[in-house]
């Protein structure tokens, strides 16, 4: 037998790649285990094989193989893929996005993540184990009907980031043009994420509050018509000190979770939100409204807002953190408290004792 993982997609810096990638040196421990993919990045040629490809592997004939299907939207042909063969199979839930947030931004994209619940539901009666990265996704899986849902949290390193010394480039840009404390936002810029709201915010906090602050999306925005809409808001609310640099390198990444003075999310849609455990490692406070897992990956971690849409609460939130020493030091601290209890060897074993129960 092998084990093999099955995404949508796979690319560079997507969060499912990177956790199949992670997964898959674990399961290299017990056997022969690849990761195969309908859409492949070119720069994951040969690093990632093709769902067409699959057949050819050892054992596929016969399906005494165990299958991994990592469930993050919607992609018929996958789905067919799954459904006809013969492998035993394993869910692995990372959540779907509500396709409203999408629909007047990309309306196929809106299409595929509809599709990804329908899929989910005639993927049922296939599926032999169904895990959850999160207890919130755990709970969306019983409401599509799968009734014996277990959860596997995602082997997340925090101590990865940290290790790495900072991009020079991004250091030397931030020595030259940042004058005052930085608001830092690290996660792709999508419609869920809210990055309006966290721009209306933050024009509140420079007009009112903490006028030398400045504010970072870092991350993709894989619609290039919303970015603009965001850029195009930036500028009408005059916002030179909102910097939205896109997707960096690691080291970069470093180097902006390093000269962060407060991480904000203000997303309304996450089945686990790894940045915020990424900006605990670096000592840096972390304001979030309670939606979604946000709660669940914060532990109790971070200031924690109401779920309103509401910029001048949150820019009060980031105000105080920024301007209260006190309030700051508790929130290191409690962040320090929750990365120790974040242990990927022990994420990794409990992933690979569900498997045991399978096989």
């Amino acid at each position: 037998m092998e084990i093999h993982q099955i995404v949508v997609s796979a690319s560079p810096g997507d969060a499912v790649t990177d956790t199949a990638f992670g997964l898959r040196d674990v399961l290299r421990r017990v056997g022969p285990s690849e990761i195969f993919a309908h859409y492949v990045h070119e720069a994951l040629e040969g690093e990632v094989g093709r769902l067409a490809d699959y057949a050819a592997r050892p054992g596929a004939a016969a399906g005494r193989n165990l299958l991994v299907y990592h469930a993050s939207i919607g992609e018929p042909a996958v789905c067919s893929f799954l459904l006809e063969r013969r492998e035993k199979l394993v869910l692995l839930y990372h959540n779907i996005t509500p396709a409203e947030y999408f629909v007047d931004v990309d309306p196929a994209f809106a299409a595929l993540l509809s599709d990804g619940r329908v899929e989910l539901a005639a993927l049922r009666g296939r599926v032999c184990l169904a895990l959850a990265v999160s207890a919130y996704n755990a709970a969306d899986l019983r409401a599509l009907g799968y009734s014996d849902v277990r959860l596997s949290p995602l082997p997340v390193d925090t101590g990865r980031l940290p290790a790495l010394a900072s991009d020079p480039a991004t250091v030397a840009h931030l020595e030259e043009h940042l004058g005052g404390p930085l608001v830092l936002f690290v996660g792709q810029i999508l419609p869920h994420k809210r990055p309006d709201l966290l721009l209306s915010a933050y024009h509140v906090l420079v007009t009112y509050l903490v006028p030398d602050a400045y504010l970072a999306l870092v991350g993709s925005c894989p619609q290039p018509g919303y970015r603009q809409v965001l850029e195009s808001f930036r500028l009408q609310l005059n916002l030179h000190r909102a910097w939205l640099p896109g997707r960096v390198s690691a080291a970069a990444l470093a180097a902006w979770f390093r000269a962060a003075a407060v991480f904000v999310t203000v997303s309304e849609h996450e089945g686990v939100c790894v940045p915020v455990l990424e900006a605990m490692a670096f000592d840096v406070p972390v304001v979030a409204r309670a939606c979604a897992a946000i709660p669940e990956t914060l532990g109790g971690a971070g200031l924690l807002l109401p779920p309103d849409d509401d910029p001048v609460l949150v820019a009060e939130a980031v105000a105080e953190v920024l301007g209260n020493d006190g309030v700051r030091r508790g929130l290191v601290a409690a962040g320090e408290r929750r990365r120790a209890g974040v242990d990927p060897e022990a994420a990794r074993a409990t992933f690979l004792a569900h498997l045991a129960g399978v096989v």
